[in-house]
């Protein structure tokens, strides 16, 4: 149903099976899998497969399943770092983060807020959540920065609209949005060069390295 590329290989999910290829196009593994709705994020080694709006979630390598685990409440998100480390949101607005060898290390928990993304690097240690209220009858989306060592947060800041996804991009953190592109600085500050549709509609986005290609269609 999609592929992910990894740093030196290839994730293929199908409605049974998660498949790893090498770049020469061999096979290296092939894991059965009951997920109804299977989602797949990836980093440069490693990725998690997780069963949408359900409990269960394997991580991966290049050459098979490393760990497979269920969580007590319904996965929402989650997204894992280069160097092993990954968060799950759940149905609960709570994110729990683990290290590289599936140890609980972080715990944020979302009072009044429903979480609708999540993005960890291992680079600087950061998390990112995006967290969406309605305010008047309008979506706004806060986001919010944390270091993995203070449950103090290292920026909030609101944004109109309704987030989509969330990339941190180097020092920069992309927020993509239903009506536009907003780019934060590493400390929360909006900068100028973010994207507005102008009434398009965004029908998806890809993002490599430090670039991102929008397909905006006629409403």
């Amino acid at each position: 149903q999609g592929v992910n590329i990894c740093s030196d290989f290839y994730v293929v999910d199908t409605d049974s099976h998660i498949v790893s290829i090498n770049q020469k196009g061999a096979i290296v593994s092939s894991i059965a899998h009951a997920y109804g709705d299977c989602i797949i994020k990836n980093s440069e080694s490693r990725f998690i497969a997780y069963n949408l709006k359900s409990s269960g979630y394997q991580i991966h390598n290049a050459v098979g399943l490393l760990y497979e685990t269920n969580i007590e409440n319904n996965i929402v998100t989650a997204d894992i770092a280069d160097d092993g480390t990954y968060a799950i949101a759940d149905s609960t607005n709570t994110v729990n983060v683990y290290n590289k060898n599936f140890n609980h290390v972080y715990n944020f928990q979302s009072a009044s807020q429903s979480i609708i993304d999540v993005d960890i690097s291992g680079k600087n240690g950061r998390l990112v959540i995006a967290a969406v209220s309605a305010v008047n009858g309008e979506f706004v989306t806060t986001i919010q920065a944390y270091t993995l060592s203070s449950e103090e947060a290292v920026f909030k800041v609101d944004i109109n609209g309704l987030a989509l996804d969330i990339e941190q991009i180097g020092n920069k953190i992309l927020v993509i949005g239903d009506e536009k592109c907003t780019l934060l600085s590493s400390s929360g500050e909006v900068s100028k060069n973010g994207f507005d549709y102008n009434g398009r509609l965004l029908s998806s986005v890809t993002i490599e390295d430090d670039k991102v290609l929008l397909c905006l269609s006629e409403s």
